[in-house]
């Protein structure tokens, strides 16, 4: 029960921050290879994070994306052109 609690805590913490009039971009700290994951810091916390792009191009440490949807506690993020 103690679980559940945290989990729905936390994800109305993502969507609190996803849907604040805040910016939606986030700096990659993890390396996003091709059809991977890798990890993101927005506002100072870390998340999983997926390319919402699939291509042959990895999203390199210190590259700015922007996040488009989240899949529960996972982020899928695009680079910034």
């Amino acid at each position: 029960m103690l679980f559940n609690a945290l989990k729905r805590a936390t994800a109305e913490v993502v969507g609190c921050v996803l849907n604040s009039d805040t910016s939606k971009e986030a700096t990659v700290v993890e390396t996003i290879n091709p059809g991977g994951r890798g990890r993101i810091c927005l506002h100072g916390v870390y998340w999983r994070a997926k390319s919402v792009v699939d291509t042959q191009k990895a999203i390199p440490e210190n590259t700015t994306v922007t996040i488009v949807d989240r899949r529960g506690l996972l982020l899928i993020v695009k680079p910034v052109s």
